[in-house]
């Protein structure tokens, strides 16, 4: 159950947006085109073979972050953490097959203080938390039918 305080908090705008975008024709007809189950598997098996799993022996600090975040989140589903080599500091959130997946740079986990990684995650939980990963935004700005 989603937390009432994060229902409460949400910008209030963002459910019309989001529906204005799902009703949208060429939008549909984008996502229609793309092998969502294909998509997902193709995300967990690329982190699994580039990154690294966020795991308590590995990465404690990271580890008790995103528990105590999903936590005071009232997030119960499957979710994994990983860390990808890239020296910006970028984090993503996407749903795999089985899980959702939210993935830190490395640049991310080298530079940032343990709170603005606490938000980063924070942020990319919320995407999860309000429906934003279920429009697979890349795949949509590669279309040549969008103005």
């Amino acid at each position: 159950m989603l937390n009432q305080q994060l229902t409460d908090s949400r910008y209030k705008g963002d459910y019309e947006l989001l529906e204005e975008l799902r009703s949208d024709e060429t939008v549909a007809k984008q996502l229609n085109k793309i092998n969502v189950d294909q998509h997902r598997s193709m995300i967990r098996a690329q982190l699994l073979s580039s990154a690294v799993r966020v795991e308590a022996n590995l990465l404690p600090n990271i580890a008790q972050a995103f528990d105590g975040l999903k936590t005071r989140a009232g997030i119960d589903e499957a979710m994994e953490a990983y860390v990808y080599e890239e020296s910006a500091i970028n984090a993503f959130v996407a749903k795999g097959r089985t899980h959702t997946l939210v993935g830190l740079s490395s640049g991310a986990v080298t530079k940032l203080s343990e709170g603005e990684l606490e938000f980063v995650i924070g942020h990319e939980l919320g995407h999860s938390i309000f429906d934003h990963i279920d429009i697979h935004t890349g795949h949509i700005l590669e279309s040549s039918m969008l103005s």
